[in-house]
């Protein structure tokens, strides 16, 4: 477990493992949030893979070098060791940073959670997956996004007995109702975030856009949600780390998981990493391992780096 909390401005971290506690004053939470704007200002420029090869490999290796100064502030300090699964329970611009991108963390199950008790009684009530996929599966795809129509293809065959909604059937009606009580939701779009008023962050599909204020209205929120649309783990930190956005509202509404990038991704990456993420979770994976064994599909190169790094697991993992 890492903890953090923003006291007058600075940094401190707590780390449990295995009964031994860590605690460590880190750093300037004003200084962080340079570093992290940074990072997400680097990995949106390489989610869109245009010029020279040399170019692009050498914009990696910047993000390289930033992901390992923030990993020097953030882990070392707590004695965190390179084996195991990681719970995070981030604090003010920590909640932005997508925590995969460390190389310590890179390719380990990770859960990111607003608050330690709550992961914890989530933990104490878990029941055992069942190997098969029990529940209904719906699959989304919006419009306008060249990917999306091939990715709900490809895992309505990968998954049989899923709904399928694409083009325009896939309207904000269609998809709520098929999300109504599904056990896992997949939805491949375009995503708004607006920091401004985050709970009118949105979902385009084929009529228009679904806010958080339409999640709302769902009578059961799928147990797993997975939105695989730009920036849709995006929240805005309120006085009081209170979180808002459709993550957040989402979890808020009962969904036990939640799994999206907080950058743009490109299509052909995240039509592979969630392939495997869902064929991993159907045979009875955790959402937190399912994603982290997922990356090994995807290989090397710009293109891989920024969709492994970008994709988190909110929750209870």
């Amino acid at each position: 477990l890492l903890s953090y909390v923003d006291c007058d401005g600075e940094l401190h971290g707590v780390s449990v493992r295995r009964g031994r506690t860590v605690t460590a004053r880190l750093a300037p939470t004003a200084d962080l949030k340079v570093e992290i704007e940074a990072l997400l200002a680097g990995l949106r420029r390489l989610s869109r893979p245009f010029g020279p090869a040399a170019m692009l490999a050498q914009r990696q290796t910047v993000l390289e070098r930033t992901a390992a100064r923030l990993e020097e502030l953030l882990l070392r300090p707590l004695g965190l060791v390179d084996a195991g699964p990681v719970v995070v329970v981030p604090a003010g611009p920590l909640h932005s940073l997508p925590w995969a991108v460390l190389p310590t963390l890179a390719g380990r199950p990770l859960t990111v959670t607003p608050s330690a008790a709550l992961w914890s009684q989530a933990q104490a009530q878990r029941r055992p997956p069942a190997p098969g996929g029990a529940g209904r599966v719906a699959l989304v795809g919006g419009p306008d996004l060249p990917g999306a129509t091939a990715e709900i293809t490809d895992l309505a065959g990968a998954l049989p007995g899923s709904t399928a909604l694409t083009g325009a059937a896939a309207t904000a009606t269609a998809a709520l109702a098929a999300m109504d009580g599904a056990a896992v939701a997949h939805v491949a779009c375009h995503g708004d975030f607006r920091p401004e008023n985050p709970l009118f962050s949105a979902l385009r599909l084929a009529d228009g856009p679904v806010t958080g204020y339409d999640l709302q209205r769902l009578r059961r929120v799928p147990t797993t949600v997975v939105l695989s649309a730009c920036d849709a783990g995006r929240t805005a930190v309120t006085p009081g780390e209170g979180l808002l956005g459709l993550s957040a509202a989402l979890l808020s509404l009962g969904a036990r998981t939640l799994v999206a990038p907080l950058v743009p991704v490109p299509d052909e990456t995240t039509r592979i990493l969630m392939l495997a993420f869902h064929s991993l979770l159907a045979a009875g994976e955790p959402a937190d391992v399912a994603l982290a064994s997922a990356g090994d599909a995807l290989g090397d190169g710009p293109a891989a780096y920024v969709t492994a790094s970008a994709f988190v697991c909110l929750g209870h993992g």
